[in-house]
């Protein structure tokens, strides 16, 4: 027997098949603008990282040479993450080369946790104060925690945790994205730029993992729109009908 889809409140197949096609090209479109992002960031950091360098803080007193190699190493020890975390969340990628997938996610593990210790370091002598500091000492843990759970993850019958903790951790990779902005058009009127340093060094990752949260609340184990149970349920009962 058919169900009725407007006494069970629920759309029309054809509907709901919209609706997953408009949740596709919405997420192809932020995943090309992501693209965009990364390969602008990428190209800006490496540009600017040289001339940048006297910026350095603090973190060996007496020492400047040192920390512009702390500073220099933490940089470009982010920059592989942005381009891999890309390639590694394509779905091509891990059903025809399962080797290159864990090859390049070992790459980019150990080039977070380096870039992770080596920005906790630099954000102990952060000299915007205390907030400042804990704000890029957090992101520092967060994401040095967040890959580690994605490594561990990443073996036969834990693949969706895996999906889970490597979605939070390139959420929080992509806060050398996020904080660009930030730090170029701050400070706002009426900040300081301690206070507007401070701001940013949480404003930069806090959203991010928000976001991903948000995302993988709404969405299957293969990036599908997730549809609440009842509604699968009527559709299913209402084709069989």
């Amino acid at each position: 027997m058919a169900v009725d889809s407007n006494r069970a409140g629920i759309a029309p197949r054809g509907a709901v098949l919209d609706i997953q096609e408009l949740w596709t090209a919405f997420r192809n479109i932020c995943f090309v603008i992501l693209h965009l992002l990364v390969a602008g960031t990428f190209a800006y950091v490496v540009l600017s990282i040289i001339p940048g360098l006297h910026t350095a803080s603090d973190a060996v007193p007496g020492k400047p040479h040192v920390n512009f190699a702390i500073l220099l190493v933490h940089a470009f020890a982010a920059l592989p993450p942005l381009l891999i975390g890309l390639i590694a969340f394509n779905p091509v990628l891990r059903r025809r080369s399962i080797g290159t997938h864990r090859s390049l996610g070992q790459i980019y593990c150990i080039c977070i946790w380096v870039s992770s210790l080596t920005g906790i370091l630099l954000a102990s002598a952060n000299v915007s104060g205390i907030w400042a500091q804990w704000g890029f000492g957090m992101l520092g843990v967060v994401w040095f925690a967040t890959t580690t759970q994605a490594y561990r993850t990443a073996k036969p019958g834990m693949i969706p945790a895996h999906r889970v903790w490597m979605i939070r951790s390139y959420a929080t990779t992509l806060a050398v994205v996020s904080v660009r902005p930030l730090l170029w058009f701050g400070p706002a009127e009426g900040f300081s730029v301690s206070e507007w340093v401070s701001l940013a060094s949480w404003a930069c990752w806090v959203p991010n993992l928000i976001l991903a949260e948000f995302y993988l609340r709404i969405t299957t184990f293969s990036g599908r729109l997730a549809l609440p149970k009842r509604r699968g349920r009527a559709l299913r009962a209402q084709v069989s009908g």
